[in-house]
Formats: structure tokens, C-alpha cells, sequence
């Protein structure tokens, strides 16, 4: 009865573990490269390229259950004017009259987690240097065509992290896409441990009964 209930215990977590993994993925978009204009000033800190290949204004689908996070990551930026990303739970706003700022190890104060269970609700947003007519925004699946008139971001899927790269072009006109970087990635939910207790403690019963 040990064996068996070691078993099922161990059957019961995979089963857990498994059904409560999200997955990220990029849906849609135009298909290209980074950066378009001008130098990236952050992607060889980052991740050690010079250019990029991925997908301007997909849409970042989390395929996840009830629940479910996703942790946010801001990794860095190269921007002179205040530039925002922000989910329903949290933001982050770059502070301006920075020319480069790279994160290595993501900030605790600029890592959080956000709902997946409804989709994924994110935007970029510019405040130029705070003169009127220069606010610009975009959510996530917006502006798919490239444009230096528009604000815009750029989608890289490295099978671990989904990298956000956004710009506020429509400000500086360089569209090179580093002036706010977001690293996503899932967060499994720590449901195996539970379901194993409940499992276990559901055979024994059944043994005790018996």
C-alpha cells in the first residue's frame, strides 16, 4: 500500500505541475529586425548581438490557467525622454536624462508579477519631455507596421523569455528600439505540492476505510 500510494502521490504532482505551466507566445506581427535606425545601445549588454530578429506589434499570448502569473522584468533602457510600460498590476517609468541604463540582474523594484488567466494586458507609453502633444501609447498587438511615426515594440521569443524592445520614435525619430527593454516569462503555479497532499490523503482514507 506504500508503493501505491507513492505512486499515485508522484503521478498526482506531474499532473499538477503540468496542467498549471503557462506558456508564452508571440501571435501575429510583422516579421523583421532590430534595429531598424540608427544603434541599439542595449542589446549587446543584454544579450550579446548586435541585431535581432523577431516581430513589431504581435501579440503576446499567454497560454495559462486560472491564476496563472506572469513575472515582468524591466532590463533596461537607453532614453532622454519618460517612457512607461505598464500591466494592470503594476509600471514602471523610466527616469529621463538617462542616456543608457542596463540592468544586469533585474531590479527588485522594477520585477513583478501580473495576471495571466484573462490574457495579457500591457502598454508602452511616451510622455516626450512633458510638452503637449507628445504623449504617445500602445498596447499589447498594436502598431504591427514598423512606422517612425508611432510607437511601437518589438517581440523576441528565445524559447525562455519573451523580450519586449519599445520605441518612442515618434519623439527622436531614431528607431532603434531601445529606449525601454521588458523581459517576460512564465510563472508555474505551486499547485503540484497540493494536489500531491490531496492525492495521499485521499488513499489513505480510502485504506483506513477499508
Amino acid at each position: 500500500m506504500k508503493k501505491l500510494l507513492m505512486t499515485a502521490g508522484a503521478a498526482v504532482l506531474a499532473m499538477g505541475t503540468a496542467a498549471s505551466a503557462a506558456t508564452l507566445s508571440i501571435s501575429g506581427g510583422t516579421a523583421g529586425s532590430i534595429p531598424g535606425g540608427g544603434v541599439n545601445n542595449v542589446l549587446v549588454d543584454l544579450l550579446g548581438v548586435n541585431t535581432l530578429s523577431g516581430f513589431y506589434g504581435s501579440q503576446i499570448v499567454a497560454n495559462a490557467g486560472p491564476n496563472s502569473k506572469i513575472k515582468v522584468e524591466v532590463m533596461g533602457y537607453e532614453a532622454l525622454f519618460l517612457n512607461e510600460f505598464a500591466t494592470v498590476e503594476d509600471s514602471f517609468t523610466t527616469s529621463g536624462g538617462a542616456p543608457k541604463k542596463v540592468i544586469g540582474d533585474p531590479d527588485p523594484l522594477a520585477t513583478w508579477l501580473t495576471d495571466a488567466s484573462g490574457g495579457l494586458d500591457f502598454s508602452f507609453s511616451t510622455y516626450g519631455n512633458g510638452a503637449p502633444g507628445q504623449f504617445k501609447t500602445v498596447a499589447n498587438g498594436g502598431n504591427a507596421v514598423p512606422d517612425v511615426d508611432e510607437v511601437n515594440f518589438f517581440a523576441h521569443d528565445d524559447g525562455k523569455y519573451v523580450w519586449l524592445f519599445f520605441d518612442d520614435s515618434p519623439i527622436d525619430g531614431d528607431d532603434n528600439h531601445d529606449d525601454l527593454v521588458v523581459r517576460l516569462s512564465a510563472v508555474p503555479l505551486p499547485a503540484g505540492a497540493l494536489l500531491l497532499l490531496t492525492g495521499m490523503g485521499a488513499l489513505a482514507l480510502r485504506r483506513r476505510a477499508a
